[in-house]
């Protein structure tokens, strides 16, 4: 049977080494038969010959973990994130009608837009529609150049892993438009902006920059959002794979359905302190500001947000210590770091718990169970992960424990909740294949 396109790249000097740079080693075999799949559907679905004339590209889009400054990015403060080997790969081609055509294997739906009509619409609201039609209107609005193209996506980084299923998705949307119709001259910063506005405008869900940021720009990143408009970004040149620690985030089993109110208490209660002051974000005030006026913001503010603004000022310094920690390969500073921040969001940012829940608390109990293992071995941290609520924790756990702590963990969480993760020096990617 003749080769096609993928199996010609993947077998590839050129493919292999992608393959070794995203994907742990014991993945790699399981790996290239994604890709082939999803080659193999894209030619079934949109009946595409091996030889077409039209550019026909793969895409691949990481997920992230945040790694420092948990509730930080809204209020233009500083985070570490980094680029992990759960992704998602998309084959694509473009078309002449202005049709977008996704299919979704992993939700097994189809998604179309028209480039025509790129209007936001409220009864779109919570769509994957709405996350395509918002980065192509993104994207033509800053005058790029913007086309229909089918596409067959298979994303592993799925809705409630805490790893930024919906930012992924934006960023696949916005590097296919890049790769197709713009040369690939889109830098990732703008794709990264374009996929927020996406996000909190067309699909009304209120989000900060920092998880689309990290799923373009790619590696541990530490990420100043003082200017939102033009976040610094800096590249921290540390290969965790050789740490000696296990990167692990666990499914806690709570729902992130119905909690998109307390996700968004958190960034409004904040403003509202920094609004108290005339400024629009926390980032423009100082914590000795806050602490100078602190009855008189309790009693305007009320004392949750007045908590969740020490935890931001709080964390926004620890965000430096840990990008200090790990320039220098100081282990064991970043994971009290680590621990550190954990214990700040559970006791002042108060986003382990929802709201009046008394009987589902699960990423409090994995939390726990995770403490007791770590205080036991002597080493590792763990904290909340993401916006928290339900989802994932992070965990960091020695390489000699790891087993372990798996095999321990899912007997509470169940069978395959425990991820361990690659860190992954490259973000968004597309090949001409």
């Amino acid at each position: 049977m003749p080769m096609n396109k993928m199996e010609r790249y993947l077998d590839s000097g050129a493919g292999k080494k992608l393959l070794a740079g995203l994907y742990r080693a014991d993945d790699a075999t399981r790996q290239k038969k994604r890709y082939m799949d999803v080659y193999r559907e894209f030619k079934e679905h949109f009946a595409l010959d091996s030889h077409a004339p039209s550019p026909v590209f793969l895409i691949n889009v990481p997920g992230r973990v945040e790694i420092g400054g948990n509730h930080t990015d809204h209020n233009n403060g500083m985070v570490v994130a980094g680029s992990v080997s759960l992704d998602a790969v998309a084959v694509c081609a473009p078309v002449p009608n202005g049709i977008i055509t996704i299919r979704d294997t992993a939700y097994n739906e189809t998604i179309k837009v028209d480039t025509g009509d790129l209007n936001a619409l409220p009864e779109e609201e919570g769509t994957a529609g709405a996350l395509v039609k918002g980065a192509a209107a993104g994207l033509r609005n800053r005058g790029y150049k913007v086309g229909g193209f089918n596409a067959v996506l298979h994303n592993e980084v799925m809705s409630g892993s805490g790893l930024s299923s919906s930012a992924v998705f934006e960023v696949v949307c916005g590097t296919i438009l890049n790769a197709l119709y713009n040369n690939g001259e889109i830098p990732f910063g703008v794709i990264a902006e374009v996929a927020q506005h996406a996000e909190n405008v067309f699909f009304g869900k209120p989000c900060g920059l920092m998880d689309q940021m990290a799923c373009a720009a790619g590696g541990i990143v530490f990420i100043d959002f003082k200017d939102d408009r033009s976040p610094f970004v800096k590249s921290v040149p540390m290969d965790f794979n050789k740490s000696g620690y296990s990167v692990i985030v666990v499914k806690s089993g709570g729902n992130h359905a119905a909690l998109t109110d307390q996700y968004a208490a958190i960034p409004k209660e904040m403003k509202s302190v920094a609004s108290f002051f005339g400024k629009g974000v926390l980032r423009e005030l100082s914590v000795d500001e806050l602490l100078a006026k602190a009855s008189a913001v309790r009693d305007k503010c009320g004392d949750r947000a007045f908590l969740r603004s020490l935890h931001y000022f709080a964390e926004n310094r620890r965000v430096l210590s840990e990008l200090k920690a790990l320039e220098s390969g100081d282990m064991n500073s970043f994971l009290k770091l680590v621990s550190q921040s954990g214990d700040s969001s559970w006791r002042l940012l108060q986003n382990v718990v929802p709201s009046g829940d008394e009987k589902f608390q699960d990423m409090g109990v994995v939390l726990a169970v995770t403490e007791l293992f770590i205080h036991e071995k002597g080493r590792g941290a763990c904290r909340v992960h993401g916006g928290g609520f339900a989802g994932t924790i992070l965990a960091f756990i020695h390489g000699d424990d790891a087993a372990a702590y798996v095999t321990m963990i899912e007997k509470i969480t169940g069978k395959g909740s425990a991820v361990t993760l690659k860190m992954r020096s490259s973000g968004a990617l597309s090949v001409l294949i």
